[in-house]
């Protein structure tokens, strides 16, 4: 099948749009939907809602629009002309509040003017201690669409794409005179939409600001800007739970998050998709809004609205918090608050742990009105909250912009354009609100706390804080104090208190003063996160001798720490000695995923060592399940070192060549590690972009019969990694099956009789009987070569520009013609002399022979044509959903059309089992479609640079 460039063109814009949803969907703090979304119109006419009026309201009425969760309450800190338009903020050691102002964004309904510099970061000041600010004032001007700022030592940074801005404080009441840039931000805000450029600046519990929008963290440390690089995370806020794990999201999916540190496996293993990173925790997109939102992107789209017209899927969810305050009851904690600002709604996620996994369920509370509602709603439209933190009194701030107009220009359908000024959304402009969320059993409100005055040892002491915050703000101090305090914060590394070991430890790191001996006995000691946390802050500090000695202990661990220590030992695993401990740690967790993860990035360019030694393993000798997927990781891995560039055309480095042969060496009863190393290949080659390995001759492991079906099928499944001149793969045909091969025997066997015709060579005979190389009645659809081998065919007929008039007489009638050996007869028609087309199974041969045994003429070319043939589509065939897109796949005269409305469409190109592939211009994708039988597929996944994407098929 051949995709033109206007094809491909249509295939790319579908891949950016349906990745924008699944993956990476834009972004904005104040973003509604950027997905163009499935063109299937809703049967609700939108236009037609009892739609409530848009009227501004001031703080009081906004308040008595409020619906929140029984037992909280909701109560303004600032409003304007305090803030305007925030979209961030940040508390220093004072409580004192840093809040960006976006005061660009979308000024008007067009978008004019948003590129002007008319943003600021302003600082709140609550004066009298009632809980509400007094003062603001202008901390720094002039800014260009700012979007995130955070309190560190050295004073204020503040991120203005495309500048990473430094204001320090001289004294605490200062502003920014003389801002210092002091690295990137994100690409120019001339150059990039604003809903897609870094974002965050989150204080991570191991010292490092982490971004969202971005795969950078940050690092402030003598002077200079340290960048490294690690997994791309979200679109607009981030945040973490008091173990540090990172949590954030995407404007149609609720909440993701890292289940383990994956900057820690970049640096192991280098850049990969892995597991437990970018984790989807919600099953849903669920919004449970206690108002109609006609007022959304796309809401004539079939699903975007509710049959009552709420919104039905998050279309516009922008940052979060982990509540790690001390106000809220106890049951509270860990609780995930993410704003969906279209929906005019912030929603509640409770997290539970299932082993290392996490889930996230939706908490829904009662509404008299419309049944259930999210933890806190609102029937203002125009309250748009964007983002959540946790704050210095324990309570939960809600970011809220305040504003009609909530979806940038750049994104904006006709359709919400029209709404937004039939309703007068359009204006005013320069509004905003920051809320408090505090509940009625907790501890009354105090005036904000300030650190700035505490003294070292009072800061060590609030290491053990219930308030998150406050342990983040005093393990931030602590690291610039310059009291003598080492042997304190060690004493509260080993006291009983885990989380405020934790902070201690990343103090000591952050002050240079951790020690071989704290970090051994902590590692030691059965508490996982604080071995895990003293692990990752010691990696620079505990000598390769110490981390070989913790070995032994690595197998009684749970599974967690010995990951840690996995990763830890990476660097050294070029010794044999330190390879054989890595084995043994392994053995003892080879059941749990993320331990093999981290032994493959761990072994990363000693795979095929590692490999050669795990298969001599009496260990290894039976197939356990863990066992299976460690060696098939570890080939795959081992392939991509040895050959590099994946999608090189080029002769494959001759060192795959040791890769094959230790593949081959597993047989026998050992056969089971070939297939599981097969397995690893199989899957690699189905990247997108991915191009076989060429090698110089073909190798026997691909070549040569095999008598177990099972091994044939997963050597066949592995081919596509690998081509060589000659290879049938390498012109899009799948190799036989033995069992296929021995049907093309009997079938070649048969052809005797038609050679007197056709020729031994299949070149034809002149004025006799035409050639059958390269001809598209016998590589073409099989319904029509079945017809013409058993009832013949009558010319007029056209082959290789040369008409033919004459009579091939039937064969059906002869008995020798059964079945099988018409099978096989089709299939070396379709496999000589040149010709690449597909095996035909004895199935499609006895269902041919069934469907035309009526038949006593030859056919002519006019009747074959009308024949229906199955081109194996059927299976694939239907609609898939993924968040609110619906993806249609169906059969046209010209292939399988994938298809999702206005988010573009293309033709697919087959590539495999149930594997089809698009070029997509610079970003090819893979369509994988699952079945688990002969049925149709009930899922499929799109692969595109290491990330996929599962979409389900709907069920009517």
């Amino acid at each position: 099948m051949q995709i033109n460039n206007t094809m491909k063109k249509r295939i790319a814009i579908f891949a950016a749009s349906l990745f924008v949803v699944a993956c990476s969907s834009g972004e904005a703090p104040p973003a509604n939907s950027d997905q163009q979304g499935s063109e299937v119109e809703s049967t609700l006419d939108y236009t037609q809602l009892d739609t409530e009026p848009a009227p501004i309201l001031n703080p009081q009425e906004a308040l008595e629009a409020f619906r929140i969760a029984p037992g909280f309450n909701i109560e303004l800190v600032a409003s304007e002309p305090l803030v305007e338009d925030p979209v961030a903020m940040a508390w220093d050691e004072y409580s004192r509040l840093y809040v960006v102002e976006m005061r660009g964004y979308m000024p008007d309904i067009s978008g004019n003017g948003k590129n002007d510099p008319v943003g600021q970061i302003v600082r709140l000041s609550d004066i009298d201690g009632d809980g509400v600010m007094d003062e603001s004032e202008v901390f720094m001007d002039k800014l260009i669409n700012p979007r995130a700022v955070a309190v560190v030592n050295e004073g204020v940074l503040v991120g203005v794409p495309p500048d990473l801005w430094l204001c320090r404080l001289p004294e605490p009441g200062a502003v920014c005179d003389q801002p210092e840039r002091i690295g990137d931000y994100g690409p120019d805000v001339g150059k990039a939409n604003v809903e897609h450029m870094e974002n965050g600046l989150l204080a991570g519990i191991d010292n490092w600001l982490y971004n969202s929008k971005s795969a950078r963290s940050f690092r402030y440390r003598n002077g200079e800007l340290e960048v490294r690089m690690g997994p791309k995370r979200g679109q607009w806020g981030i945040a973490k739970d008091d173990v540090g794990r990172l949590f954030y999201n995407h404007n149609s999916t609720w909440l993701q998050g890292d289940l383990l540190f994956g900057e820690d496996l970049f640096a192991a293993g280098g850049e990969r998709k892995y597991q437990g990173i970018e984790e989807n925790l919600t099953e849903t997109s669920l919004v449970y809004s206690v108002r109609v939102n006609p007022g959304v992107n796309r809401a004539y789209i079939e699903g975007t609205l509710r049959e009552d017209g709420r919104l039905n899927k998050s279309t516009g969810v922008s940052g979060l918090a982990v509540y790690r305050g001390d106000q809220f009851p106890e049951r509270f904690r860990r609780d995930v608050f993410i704003p969906e600002s279209a929906g005019n709604v912030v929603s509640q996620f409770r997290l539970s742990d299932e082993g290392m996994s996490l889930q996230a369920s939706q908490q829904l509370y009662a509404d008299a009105q419309w049944g259930e509602r999210d933890f806190l709603g609102s029937t203002d439209e125009r309250f748009r909250p964007v983002d959540a933190f946790n704050g210095p009194d324990g309570a939960l701030y809600i970011v809220d912009m305040y504003r009609g107009i909530i979806q940038d220009s750049y994104y904006m359908s006709d359709e919400l354009r029209a709404q937004i000024l039939q309703r007068h959304l359009d204006k005013p402009v320069g509004k905003g609100r920051i809320w408090r969320v505090t509940h009625e059993e907790g501890k009354p409100r105090m005036p904000l706390p300030n650190l700035g005055t505490k003294s070292a040892s009072e800061l060590v002491e609030l290491l053990g804080s219930d308030n998150g915050w406050t342990r983040d703000t005093a393990q931030r101090l602590l690291i610039a104090s310059e009291a003598d305090i080492k042997a304190d914060l060690q004493a509260v590394v080993l006291g009983d208190n885990t989380l405020a070991a934790i902070h201690a430890l990343w103090a000591l790191e952050g002050r240079g003063e951790l020690d071989d001996k704290l970090l051994s006995s902590t590692i030691t000691r059965n508490d996982p996160w604080r071995q895990i946390h003293a692990l990752r802050a010691g990696l620079e500090t505990l000598s390769d001798e110490s981390l070989l000695s913790l070995a032994g202990s690595m197998q009684r661990v749970a599974p967690e720490v010995a990951m840690q220590w996995i990763l830890a030992i990476s660097s050294q695993t070029k010794d044999v000695s330190v390879r054989d401990n890595l084995k043994r740690v392994a053995y003892e967790h080879i059941d749990n995923a993320f331990v093999r993860q981290a032994v493959v990035v761990a072994v990363a360019e000693h795979e095929i060592e590692f490999l050669r030694s795990l298969l001599a393993d009496a260990f290894m000798q039976d197939e356990a399940m863990g066992k299976q997927a460690l060696l098939s990781d570890l080939s795959a891995y081992a392939y991509r070192q040895l050959r590099g560039d994946l999608k090189s055309e080029e002769l494959a480095p001759q060192a795959l060549g040791e890769l094959i042969a230790l593949i081959e060496s597993a047989a026998g009863e050992q056969q089971w590690q070939q297939i599981a190393m097969l397995k690893g290949l199989s899957r690699l080659s189905r990247l997108p972009g991915f191009h076989p390995a060429l090698l110089e001759e073909a190798p026997e492991l691909f070549t040569a019969d095999v008598d177990s079906t099972v091994l044939a099928e997963a050597r066949r499944d592995a081919h596509p990694a690998f081509t060589w001149p000659g290879d049938l793969l390498a012109v899009g045909v799948d190799p036989l099956t033995p069992e296929q091969k021995a049907l093309m025997a009997k079938g070649e066997t048969f052809y005797l009789r038609c050679a007197g015709c056709h020729g031994t060579d299949g070149a034809g005979l002149a004025g006799l009987a035409p050639s059958l190389a390269g001809v598209d009645w016998v590589t073409g659809p099989p319904e029509w070569l079945g017809r013409i081998i058993l009832q013949g065919m009558a010319g007029p007929v056209l082959v290789d520009g040369k008409e033919w008039n004459g009579v091939m007489p039937a064969h059906g009638h002869i008995t020798d013609l059964d079945d099988e050996t018409l099978a096989g007869l089709m299939t070396y028609l379709r496999r000589s002399w040149g010709n690449m087309a597909t095996s035909v199974s004895v199935a499609d041969a006895a269902a041919i022979r069934a469907a035309s045994r009526d038949r006593k003429q030859p056919w002519t070319v006019a009747e074959l044509e009308k024949v229906p043939f199955d081109r194996g589509f059927g299976p694939y065939v239907g609609e898939y959903s993924v968040s609110f897109i619906t993806i249609k796949i169906t059969e046209e005269p010209e292939g399988l059309m994938m298809s999702a409305g206005m988010a573009g469409n293309g033709l697919l190109e087959p590539a495999g089992k149930n594997l089809f592939r698009s070029d997509g211009d610079d970003k090819p994708m893979t369509i994988e479609f699952i079945r688990s039988g002969d049925g149709p597929a009930e899922s499929l996944v799109i692969i595109r640079e290491d990330q996929s994407i599962p979409a389900k098929r709907k069920v009517d």
